[in-house]
This record gives C-alpha cells, structure tokens and sequence, in this order.
C-alpha cells in the first residue's frame, strides 16, 4: 500500500478552508460578566466593563452582558445623555461622539463575530436612544464597522478576516440625537462551531511548521 505524505501547507489550507465553510454559533454566555447571579443570565468570561459615559452617571455596562438587575432599565445599558450626533457619514469621530464599552476576557477566546441588540423608545425608527454606526475590536484592533441606521435590531456581524483570538474586546458606537444616549441591550460573541476549533488547532500548528522551515 502506498503512503501519501500532505505537506503542513496543504494541511494548514484544507484546515483552514473547513473553517471558513463551517456555521458560526451565536454564544449567549461566553461575554457574560462574571459576576452574575441569580436572576441574571449565566456568568461567562467577562470582567473589566468600563465605557465613556453611563446615564445618569450610574447605570451599568454590565446589563448588556448577561445582568437583569440594572440600576436604570434592568438588562439594557444606556450612554450618557451629553454628546454629538452622528453627522451622517461613515468615518467613527469626524465631528461626533464615539460612545464605547470595553471588556476583558478572563482568558483568550476565539470568536468569528459578534451578535448586538440595540433599540430606541418606542421602536422608532431614528428615534430616542436610537443607534447609528457600530465598531467592534479586537485586541485594540477595529475587526468590523457598519451602519445601523438608528434602527432597533438584533445583528450578526461575521469578521471578513476570519476567527481571531484575543482577551479585550471594544465596541464603538454614534447616536442619533446631540441629547439621547443610546441603548445597548445585549452583546454577544459568535464563536466557530466546536468543530471548527479542532480544525483551527491543527491548521495554526501546521501554519507554525511552515513558518518553522522557511
């Protein structure tokens, strides 16, 4: 019988590829604070929440992540009312306030995206509390930016790059009116299936042997 010897490049490739064809999984939990507890949703990974601005000075990053005790709305998270509008175009901080929330992981994580919930009074469409551009990063690294339109919904937002890991994460985001903070019901992680991990593993080590050689 004859052995058929796969160079790392192809295998690394054919791993890789497997990734890229398999279905994201939207992980409710992974992002959770974990600090939640009773009522709350499962604790996840999350630590370190902090952002630019709360309302009133004391609503929590954390209800966007899992906690249903807020001091405000009990599983939203609004910004702070003072800042700019979103000026209409497609470029975070030309002549507007960026809003933001960060995070940490307690360990690396690899995910392929990211789920966000966002919603104005009422529904409206451009309403109060409205949502207009959103940016997600990585590692300090801006992974993914889109224009929400000040629309209330639920988006899954897949990175053109491909899975990445890292342990700190940030979301940006514009809001409709000079006066509204805007709302931020949920953020969630889109992770590879369980699969696409195994894959994922043995293409970055056959990626490692390439590099070894070369």
């Amino acid at each position: 019988m004859k052995t058929v010897i796969f160079s790392a490049a192809f295998v690394a490739t054919i791993c890789l590829a497997g990734i890229a064809a398999a279905v994201p999984i939207v992980d409710p939990i992974l992002f959770n604070a974990i600090t939640n507890t009773g009522g709350d949703e499962a604790p996840g990974l999350g630590t370190n929440f902090a952002s630019n601005s709360q309302y009133q000075g004391i609503d929590d990053e954390e209800d966007a992540f899992g906690n249903n005790d807020g001091l405000v709305e009990l599983s939203s998270f609004i910004h702070g009312e003072a800042g700019g509008a979103d000026n209409g175009d497609q470029t975070l901080g030309n002549g507007e306030v960026v809003n933001f929330i960060s995070w940490d992981t307690t360990s690396s994580v690899t995910i392929v995206g990211y789920q966000i919930t966002v919603e104005s009074d009422g529904f409206a469409p451009q309403g109060n509390r409205a949502t207009q551009l959103i940016a997600f990063y990585v590692n300090n690294v801006l992974q993914d930016l889109f224009d929400n339109n000040g629309v209330t919904s639920t988006t899954d937002r897949i990175f053109s790059g491909g899975p990445i890991t890292g342990s700190s994460f940030r979301v940006e985001t514009t809001q409709q009116f000079n006066s509204n903070g805007n709302r931020i019901l949920e953020i969630n992680a889109i992770v590879p299936e369980p699969s696409s991990l195994s894959l994922l593993s043995v293409g970055l080590a056959a990626l490692a042997l390439v590099r070894k050689r070369k």
